[in-house]
């Protein structure tokens, strides 16, 4: 059964989906008496979940953890540095597949959630690999890794689809215990966001209370915020509002400059910002050396990007990037909804339609005048005759207006199925919690990152936008609204016609 459903699938290198738990025995791991993240890994890859009690032991025990390291880790190279993951679990894994978990040195910027639909998985398989491994992966924090982010994309809504709310909020709590960031041989500051006016010494980040939600201002907020700005190499200048991201600063060489000159630094390498090729080096500080790496490890960002993931490894001095490819994953309807739920007013309207044509026809048949004399194309028509002899003809009345409300009901939601998707593509950007299929045609690079401008900024100033610009679900429009917006705005005024009844305005739509 199982060979015949495998057969079936679309995408074959995709493995059927694990509908059940794993008992936390078969987990162990003998050796570190811990969880094996090898068997977790492979119950992720097959869409599997562990229970409530499983997370929340690798919650405890990584919070733990995370308590013990400082705000500003100092780690010994060579090391792998990792860059934004944004829930796509199934390319983490092709990444993380050639490492040594015991041997290399692996440091992550941030931003494991939100956007992609595996960041329970991304987060959670990370969290294992950090409480096996605790001398070689690093977890920083980045700007998505809070509440105010993580409820206002998708990873809130993943994880209570997959769980429940006390998950979600255990998990924001394990959040707030991240290290802030990470010096590499005492020569490379690692980050999200990048530096602040507010830090000249590196030893001030210890002095940040991180033990909290993200603020909107100050040094911990720039850590997770900051950019370099576009025109990175002006001289005499240092650092600027981030009109971008309506929060934080953007900082130009200048600025990073001296921050690396007074903190005895030969680079930043840095996250946060989706790159073509994965990866940007901005001007050189000492001997070819970038005073600036940004690092991007999410390919294809989105399901939309078309853009190439990267990795930075770092070995005294010397600084190499890495490229890889997005691979496919499984499709996930939008928000998680089934496919069942997805298709059901569809359905339930064309059976309806079929009910619907079948008593009007036998109501017609009622009410006509009966023959004595039938041919044989009049066969069919005269059984159907004596059926409708059977039915009370008040009776069948009711039945239709019933059938006619279902039908319209159904019209109606699946107008807003169909619409949804339309909806969000006139919107300037693309919206946050779309699920895409991962075969379908892809924006260039550069008209992604411009409709997806609006979700770089902060949360605050979001809500307003969102009020004012609240559209009609195109299954509730007038007939009136439709015409005028398929003519357009200038000639539909050109075509009114303003009547006053009774008080009341009353606009007709000329006809050419």
């Amino acid at each position: 059964m199982i060979e015949e459903l495998e057969e079936q699938r679309l995408n074959k290198n995709i493995p059927l989906p694990a509908y059940h738990y794993i008992e936390t025995t078969y987990l162990a791991d003998q050796k570190r008496k811990y969880f094996n993240e090898k068997i977790i890994l492979t119950h992720f890859l097959h869409e599997g979940r562990l229970s409530n009690d499983q997370i929340n032991t690798i919650l405890d025990d990584s919070s733990k953890i995370f308590r013990n390291e400082k705000n500003l880790l100092e780690i010994e190279g060579p090391a792998y540095i990792i860059g934004d993951i944004h829930g796509q679990f199934f390319d983490l894994n092709e990444l993380l597949k050639k490492f040594d978990f015991s041997k290399d040195t692996i440091i992550f910027l941030g931003d494991y959630v939100d956007r992609g639909v595996f960041s329970l998985e991304v987060y959670v398989y990370l969290l294992v690999l950090k409480i096996n491994y605790p001398n070689n992966i690093f977890l920083l924090r980045g700007n998505h890794e809070c509440s105010s982010l993580t409820s206002f994309f998708t990873f809130k809504e993943e994880v209570k689809f997959k769980h429940n709310l006390d998950i979600y909020n255990r998990i924001t709590n394990s959040f707030n215990c991240l290290p802030l960031a990470a010096i590499v041989s005492k020569k490379v500051f690692c980050v999200h966001g990048g530096i602040s006016p507010h830090l000249k010494y590196i030893e001030q980040i210890n002095s940040i209370d991180r033990f909290k939600e993200i603020p909107y201002d100050g040094l911990m907020c720039d850590l997770m915020w900051a950019d370099p700005a576009t025109n990175y190499n002006i001289e005499k200048k240092y650092f600027e509002f981030n009109h971008k991201r309506r929060v934080s600063v953007v900082y130009y060489y200048s600025a990073v400059k001296k921050f690396l000159e007074e903190n005895n630094l030969d680079s930043i390498v840095r996250g946060h910002e989706v790159e073509k090729f994965g990866y940007k080096k901005f001007k050189c500080f000492r001997e070819n050396i970038p005073s600036v790496h940004t690092v991007f490890s999410a390919p294809n960002y989105c399901d939309t990007y078309s853009n190439l993931g990267s990795i930075l490894y770092y070995d005294n001095g010397r600084y190499e990037i890495k490229n890889y490819e997005w691979i496919a994953h499984p499709y996930v309807n939008k928000n998680y909804i089934d496919v069942i739920s997805q298709t059901f007013s569809f359905v339930s309207e064309k059976v309806s339609e079929f009910y619907l044509d079948l008593l009007t026809y036998l109501e017609e048949i009622s009410s006509a005048t009966s023959s004595s004399t039938f041919t044989i194309e009049e066969e069919t028509t005269n059984e159907l005759a004596l059926i409708s002899d059977v039915l009370d003809e008040v009776v069948l009345k009711q039945e239709i207006n019933i059938v006619q409300e279902f039908n319209k009901n159904m019209l109606i939601l699946r107008e807003e199925r169909e619409n949804s998707d339309e909806m969000e593509l006139e919107k300037p950007f693309l919206d946050s919690n779309k699920c895409k299929t991962i075969d379908e045609t892809h924006y260039n690079y550069n008209t992604a990152q411009k409709k997806d401008a609006i979700n770089e900024e902060k949360i605050e100033d979001r809500a307003n936008i969102r009020a004012s610009s609240i559209e009609i679900p195109p299954s509730m429009v007038c007939e009136n609204s439709k015409k005028i917006q398929m003519i357009g705005l200038e000639k539909a005024i050109k075509k009114c016609e303003i009547k006053e009844e009774s008080d009341k305005f009353k606009v007709k739509i000329k006809k050419d």
